[in-house]
C-alpha cells in the first residue's frame, strides 16, 4: 500500500512541498546567520570608533 502511495502524485507534491519548505529553511537561516555577523561586525567597528575619539580626548 505505502508503495503504491508512494507513485502518486500526491505523495510527489508533498515531497516537493517538504524539499521546498526546507530550502527555504536554509536560506532564512544563512540570512538571519549573515545579518547576526554583519551587525557583530558593524559593532566592532563603532566601538572601534568610540575607543579611538576618546583617547583623542584624554590626550
Amino acid at each position: 500500500y505505502y508503495e503504491a502511495y508512494k507513485q502518486t502524485d500526491a505523495y510527489k507534491a508533498y515531497l516537493a512541498k517538504k524539499r521546498l519548505r526546507y530550502a527555504e529553511d536554509a536560506e532564512l537561516k544563512a540570512k538571519i546567520k549573515e545579518r547576526t555577523l554583519n551587525t557583530y561586525y558593524a559593532n566592532r567597528e563603532i566601538l572601534k570608533q568610540v575607543k579611538q575619539q576618546l583617547q583623542s580626548i584624554s590626550v
